[in-house]
């Protein structure tokens, strides 16, 4: 190789590590000006019914209800803080 190619492979290189030290720096300023990422949602009022008359309230479609308490159980699981057993009821209904 000559001296001038390997002149252009050092410069090459240096070229690809600063804009990877440049690209580091960003990230970690941007992360640190940016506020931390959160999954928890406001809180949301729900209102169950009892799982002993589940069975009985279908109004003839036999698995509406089960269904909207699964929905409205996903929907609010991000939210859940593991500590209210107001949430277990979802499973349980």
């Amino acid at each position: 190789m000559s001296f001038l190619h390997k002149k252009r492979n050092y410069i090459l290189s240096l070229q690809i590590i600063t804009f990877l030290c440049c690209i580091t720096l960003a990230q970690i300023y941007y992360d640190r000006e940016r506020p931390p990422f959160t999954t928890k949602l406001p809180k949301v009022e729900r209102h169950l019914i009892p799982a002993k008359i589940l069975p009985y309230t279908h109004f003839g479609f036999k698995t509406f209800l089960g269904d909207l308490y699964w929905i409205r159980a996903v929907q609010d699981f991000p939210s859940w803080d593991a500590k209210n057993p107001f949430f277990l009821n979802y499973f349980t209904n």
